[in-house]
């Protein structure tokens, strides 16, 4: 046991080590600074909905304001996920606000904001299809129990089947995937 704590105070030590000979210069750390002063302002933005995103990027100018826009507009990009709820939708669309407003090139951002709330719509439409296609499935494959259950008085809900429930994550599992993909290369166009 006293040989195990040795090696752990020993990997401590080593990553302390490196730590110590990483340099960083001050305008360096300032920046970082910056870049999570961008990151706390988007956190209220989300948060708050009578918070002002663009009054708040108005005491920042120049080289610092580049740096606080870097910062909000990485969380941004980051908040952007697949709408498998209204509050996930909500957020989305509070978030893509933020992006239109910060991006540099307009034209640029809109568009790619564009194709990002059409990939939302397709999925939407597509998950809705699927859940649809997956409860009927279910409810074929149990019909006949279900007719003799409810001969008997009692009533089954398809989707707390523990079939329908399995198959539906899994349905909804690869459905995710192939929009992750999109969604992922979408973000990236918008590191500009």
């Amino acid at each position: 046991m006293e040989r195990e704590k040795k090696k752990i105070k020993t990997a401590l030590e080593v990553a302390l080590e490196r730590a110590q000979k990483i340099k960083i210069s001050p305008k360096e750390l300032e920046r970082i600074s910056y870049i999570s002063k961008g990151k706390e302002i988007v956190g209220k933005y989300l948060r708050e909905e009578s918070f002002n995103l663009k009054r708040a990027f108005e005491e920042y100018q120049g080289e610092v304001k580049e740096c606080v826009r870097e910062g909000a507009l990485s969380l941004l990009r980051m908040k952007l996920t697949l709408p498998k709820s209204e509050g996930i939708k909500r957020e989305n669309e509070r978030a893509i606000k933020g992006i239109l407003l910060l991006g540099k090139d307009k034209k640029k951002t809109e568009k790619i904001c564009r194709k990002i709330e059409n990939l939302f719509n397709i999925f939407e439409k597509e998950r809705e299809k699927q859940y649809e296609k997956v409860k009927a499935e279910v409810e074929l494959s149990l019909r006949e129990a279900r007719e003799t259950l409810e001969e008997m008085g009692f009533s089954i809900e398809i989707e707390n089947q523990p079939e329908f429930k399995k198959r539906w994550l899994e349905v909804l599992e690869r459905l995710t995937e192939d929009y992750e993909e999109l969604l992922r290369e979408y973000k990236k166009e918008l590191e500009f």
